[in-house]
């Protein structure tokens, strides 16, 4: 019997029955019959049937539970509700008063309950042969009439890791360059129209990437909480301009996207598709600039657009296994005499086999033309022909990974000297066990891939490597120890350690790539999967790997390495100070402009842990951050993956927490409650006391759930300096809090209180 679960918020399911075999309805395991609704174009009012459950398309059949339990069709946004007068379910617009029975719980044992008169839904035959539900108290249920289960439908996109992507269109402009959906650069506030732009004008990367969460969110790399939502309506398209916006609870509809249609974006509360303006009656030509509209039209090519970084070879690692055409008779005699000509027992092992010259192989087989005695020229011919397909086809493929290889070895070092210039750089000691660094390895591996993306315009072999990356990710998130497996946890080791930690991980990366590439080598479907995609460097989900590729990807991923090593390295050495700047005595006088900025009043710089008048060194600041383009909003206030302990002067102590997920997170505590968007942080002010603090995860998977718990506990002495501690830190599953990073007071003329830092990040499962 298949398992019942809680929806996720926004999330789309099928609603399937678990009714036992009745007239002719089959079990669900061997056919589902689900929820649908009955007309193929309905309005409000029209019945919800039975039906068997459709695997693509199926948008008629889809369901999402909005925060305040409404069900909500994915074809129309039309709401599920119970009509009393006509004893049927059916449909209505989401809050008509006409029709006020609209919301229900779904619960763990696989009732679907009416909240207004307590009924759970039951299966029914109806007498025309179709099948509906109708509402009926609970009570025994011999035949499963009164349970149902939610089964989630394919998502394109899907992924075990956060990962930034880009919206190409399939339509060029007028130049013949890609387009992609994009923020306007010059109007980055909530509310902002998206707009077409191609990407060899781009000047603002983070414009045009996106992450899509698995409840439907598209978030904005723009940062600030912005996501995609549906804003108002648009002009001549009989639909609405898209825009970004600030996320809000309880989440609309109006923020959520649906992807499980390929290559295709669609509103879940419109239902409409996204299209560039002036598409909606066909294909169109861009023009840099134009607006993204959701709209109803006709489909073409107007309404397409691919996700890249693709990760292709996730769905082609879920084909079903195909062997290699199996040789017999005379074939298989012409297939042996060949491995004996060339002195290996399997020609097809040697595929796996990387110390193997297959092209070598290759070269022996395609100068051996005429058959020999005993065997047929057309046997001879078609066995030479099948196995130097083959050979051509594992050759790409393993030229593909023999380059990724490269290409990481290169990026990330062969030993620990690389790493030990990032720790001079970071004022740290090489060697030192006694200084504590801690980071987290996806946003190492993450930062590489979002620098790769960002220089798209430059580097044209970018989507092969977030192709590749992404599938080595989940591969090793998913492998449990030893060889090719990726540790998803936050981790805190001596500068001393560092190296270890990182190399396994790294290993870990190359190890999952290893087996990746042996799946293909072994499948003949997989190969021929592949293939194809090794040869075109212009479609989204390319696997193509040039002569220049390794060299053009190094440079453009070194920006994201550097940088996520400073974000790392930097916190375990430096602390944020906070000043307002009309009181010149709480800061230095002579503070450099590389290690400093104003804003709102306030006056931020960045210092050593015990000495506010001791900053990194101009060079570190230029070379690692700055010169990087990162935003100084975001490295003082902890935002972007940056996470500093901030000193300020106004409380005993002040606490910095850090949201290191895609979602949006609620930190409450005696003070009040906190919201926090994606990747970013905020700071608590705490005088003398011990104070209890809860997180909670407003887009989790379960609904707004608490995922973690802390306690901060001030101590300021009469005599003496405050200090700060954070205790008994405990989460949930799939969420780790990181280390608490609490400093001391430097004793000073400036910064001379306590400061903490602690943040979540989400662990795959």
């Amino acid at each position: 019997m298949m398992t019942t679960v809680t929806p996720p918020t926004h999330q789309f399911f099928y609603i399937a029955s678990q009714a036992e075999e009745l007239e002719g309805l089959k079990h669900p395991q061997e056919q589902p019959f689900v929820f649908g609704l009955e007309a193929d174009d309905p309005g409000p009012g029209t019945p919800i049937i039975l039906r068997p459950m459709e695997g693509t398309d199926a948008r008629s059949q889809l369901w999402c539970m909005t925060g305040d339990g409404r069900l909500i069709s994915g074809l129309n946004g039309y709401a599920i509700a119970w009509d009393d007068s006509q004893n049927r379910i059916t449909t209505a617009v989401a809050g008509d008063r006409a029709h006020p029975h609209q919301f229900w719980s779904v619960t763990g044992d696989g009732h679907i309950a009416n909240r207004a008169n307590g009924g759970v839904l039951t299966t029914l035959a109806r007498t025309n042969g179709r099948f509906g539900a109708v509402l009926s108290p609970e009570g025994d249920d011999p035949w499963r009439l009164q349970h149902w289960t939610l089964l989630a439908p394919p998502v394109s996109g899907s992924t075990t890791a956060p990962s930034w992507v880009c919206f190409q269109s399939a339509l060029p402009d007028t130049g013949g360059a890609d387009c992609l959906i994009s923020v306007d650069a010059n109007s980055t506030d909530p509310g902002a129209v998206l707009i077409i732009w191609p990407y060899t004008q781009q000047t603002a990367a983070a414009s045009q990437l996106w992450q899509i969460t698995p409840d439907g969110r598209i978030l904005s790399a723009q940062g600030d909480n912005l996501v995609l939502t549906l804003g108002g309506p648009s002009d001549g398209d009989g639909g609405n301009y898209v825009t970004v916006d600030t996320q809000r609870d309880p989440l609309p509809l109006t923020q959520v996207w649906d992807l499980s249609r390929p290559n295709q974006i669609r509103s879940a509360s419109s239902g409409d598709f996204l299209c560039p303006s002036g598409g909606t009656g066909g294909p169109v030509t861009h023009d840099a600039g134009d607006p993204v509209v959701a709209a109803p039209g006709t489909p073409s090519a107007s309404y397409t657009w691919y996700t890249t970084p693709a990760t292709p070879l996730q769905a082609i690692l879920q084909q079903t296994p195909e062997d290699f055409p199996e040789f017999t008779d005379d074939k298989e005699t012409a297939y042996t005499c060949i491995e004996n000509r060339l002195g290996v027992p399997s020609l097809r092992a040697t595929y796996v086999d990387l110390s193997a010259d297959i092209d070598s192989y290759g070269n022996k087989i395609a100068s051996w033309n005429q058959a020999p005695d005993g065997i047929s020229q057309g046997d001879w011919d078609a066995v030479r022909n099948q196995l130097l397909t083959e050979i051509s086809y594992a050759g790409n493929t393993r030229y593909v990974f023999s380059q990724y290889a490269t290409f990481q070895n290169t990026l990330f070092g062969a030993d620990s000297a690389a790493l030990n210039a990032y720790i001079e750089a970071a004022g740290l000691t090489v060697g030192s066990d006694q200084e504590n660094v801690a980071g987290i390895i996806l946003a190492i591996l993450g930062g590489v891939a979002y620098t790769a993306m960002s220089a798209q315009s430059a580097t044209p072999g970018w989507p092969v490597l977030g192709n590749l990356m992404e599938t080595g990710i989940n591969i090793g998130l998913a492998a449990s120890s030893g060889g090719g497996s990726i540790s998803p946890d936050p981790f805190q080791v001596t500068v001393v350690d560092l190296w270890t930690e990182l190399d396994n991980n790294y290993q870990g990366l190359l190890g999952a790539m290893g087996t990746l590439e042996t799946a293909i080598l072994q499948d003949w479907g997989m190969l021929q999967s592949v293939y194809p995609l090794t040869l075109d460097p212009d479609r989204p989900d390319t696997l193509y790997w040039g002569p220049e590729t390794a060299a053009d990807l190094i440079a453009a991923a070194t920006p994201g390495y550097d940088v996520s090593m400073m974000q790392m390295l930097l916190a375990a050495k430096y602390q944020i100070y906070v000043a307002e700047t009309t009181d010149p005595d709480y800061y230095p006088s002579d503070l450099p402009s590389w290690a400093m900025w104003q804003s709102g009043g306030w006056t931020y710089w960045i210092a050593e842990i015990t000495n506010a008048e001791v900053f990194p060194a101009e060079l570190t600041m230029q070379s690692y951050v700055w010169g990087y383009g990162v935003r100084p909003e975001q490295f003082f206030r902890s935002g972007g993956g940056w996470a500093f302990a901030t000193n300020s002067q106004v409380y005993d102590g002040w606490l910095t927490f850090t949201n290191l997920t895609p979602d949006l997170l609620r930190l409450s505590g005696p003070t009040g409650d906190s919201y926090l968007g994606a990747y970013q942080s905020c700071g608590v002010g705490l005088n003398s006391g011990s104070y209890g603090f809860q997180v909670t995860d407003l887009n989790g998977s379960q609904g707004s759930n608490q995922v973690a718990q802390f306690t901060a506990e001030v101590h300021s002495p009469f005599f003496g300096s405050p200090t700060i501690s954070v205790t008994s830190p405990s989460s949930g599953t799939g969420y780790r809090l990181t280390s608490p990073l609490c400093t001391p007071t430097n004793g000073g003329n400036y910064g001379g209180y306590a400061a903490a830092q602690i943040g979540l990040a989400m662990v795959p499962t």
